[in-house]
């Protein structure tokens, strides 16, 4: 990889800076910057011991042609890219084409799973853009005091989802068969009739319980884990008629997660679940709930003009679904 000084590589007008996040490094002053992508690699310590092999990420980094630039102790990771995939006429098409899409925030994703085994790491949302190296480095040292207050929160943990799932049919079904069991009318025909008018009138109260159960089993893990965040979602049903009731993000050190995976094996043998919520967990992944929104008054200025529909720095980062 070719060491480059922000002066003199501005992108050309074919070519911008893709975002792909933040990292903290070392302990330096917020007006220290370097820019040459090979002396910045060469002073990190990328190799890592996993499963008993050394994995040293400096290659891998050079061949997905990752560069960075370093502001005081935060480390801006980009790449460089064609600009007319994300801006105008050209770049509307792409980000409402999924065939397009798809892979390309997969590959992002990747890449930001990558840097965050090397260390904590703020990802940027997908298709943030810089039209050069001099308004990344104005962006980082304007956020670097958040930033830095970030990577001091996030350190030694990981992102961890649970998604609260039911059948609510089945449970529905079991509300009226309980209320069926105490009618007096016995003709098969008249509770045939009498179930599905109960079913019908229960779906919303058991819609109700479903959500009062979750946020009673929320309670209970915010009783024990200090960092999380409820995320906001709407019943939506999957092709086996399951609903996610309630989603919610927990920021955990490893002897957390242990704790975590304990409370979810445990889940099963409940008898406080009469609709059978069943909790599932996601993860670990970077910190994406927990990533603070950034300051937009350089945003606004330093990144590229790019379609509406495509994401900004003024909204809290996360992780789909």
């Amino acid at each position: 990889m070719n060491s480059f000084n922000y002066q003199t590589q501005a992108a050309s007008d074919s070519t911008a800076l893709y975002l792909l996040g933040f990292a903290r490094v070392g302990d330096h002053h917020p007006h220290f910057v370097q820019t040459d992508t090979r002396s910045i690699l060469a002073s990190l310590e990328f190799a890592k011991e996993r499963i008993g092999e050394i994995i040293d990420y400096q290659p891998l980094l050079e061949e997905l042609g990752i560069e960075c630039v370093q502001v005081g102790c935060i480390v801006a990771w980009f790449k460089r890219i064609d600009r007319s995939e994300f801006t105008g006429a050209v770049g509307e098409s792409n980000l409402s084409n999924l065939d397009w899409l798809t892979p390309r925030v997969l590959a992002h994703e990747t890449v930001v799973a990558k840097l965050s085994e090397c260390f904590p790491f703020y990802p940027s949302r997908f298709g943030c853009l810089f039209s050069n190296l001099e308004k990344i480095v104005d962006f980082t040292r304007a956020n670097h005091s958040t930033l830095h207050e970030f990577f001091q929160r996030v350190a030694g943990r990981c992102e961890w989802g649970i998604k609260f799932v039911a059948d609510v049919d089945r449970s529905v079904a079991c509300m009226a068969d309980e209320a069926l069991l105490s009618d007096d009318k016995t003709s098969a025909g008249v509770n045939y009739l009498r179930l599905k008018q109960l079913q019908r009138q229960l779906r919303p109260i058991t819609m109700l319980k479903l959500e009062d159960q979750c946020v009673r089993f929320i309670a209970e893990l915010q009783q024990i884990f200090q960092h999380i965040v409820v995320r906001s979602t709407s019943p939506k049903a999957s092709p086996d008629r399951e609903s996610v009731i309630s989603n919610v993000a927990c920021l955990l050190t490893p002897n957390e997660a242990t704790l975590l995976a304990h409370w979810h094996n445990s889940f099963a043998t409940r008898t406080d679940n009469p609709l059978r919520i069943e909790p599932r967990l996601t993860g670990p992944w970077p910190a994406y709930c927990f990533c603070p929104p950034l300051s937009t008054d350089q945003a606004n200025e330093a990144t590229e003009s790019r379609p509406s529909s495509s994401p900004s720095f003024s909204a809290p980062h996360q992780k789909a679904a």
